[in-house]
């Protein structure tokens, strides 16, 4: 559920620029740090059984190690976009410090 949700988030997303919604979806599949909140307060409230401690925890690493993978297989063959491009200078020295 916590993959088909954030997908289906990134479906209804709306953009008055062209949007690639699949990776709109996908990269806000990770879920590493709210939910090991979420599993922090939930286990010192005793509110949580073992069995959900260990499914919340199993979610958060999968959809960490997750959401990598599947937005490399989505965006292998597109280059980035033209403002993600960055001058010489500043890739040779990105806090000006040279």
């Amino acid at each position: 559920m916590a993959i088909i949700g954030k997908i289906a988030a990134g479906w209804v997303f709306s953009s008055d620029k062209p949007t690639n919604r699949l990776v709109v979806g996908l990269g806000m599949m990770p879920r590493g740090e709210v939910g090991l909140i979420f599993l922090g307060l939930g286990t010192s409230a005793k509110l949580l059984t073992p069995s959900l401690e260990a499914a919340i925890l199993l979610m958060v690493i999968g959809t960490t190690f997750l959401a990598p993978v599947l937005l490399r297989i989505v965006l292998k063959d597109k280059p980035p976009g033209g403002d993600n491009k960055i001058s010489d200078d500043v890739a040779a020295d990105p806090v000006g410090l040279l």
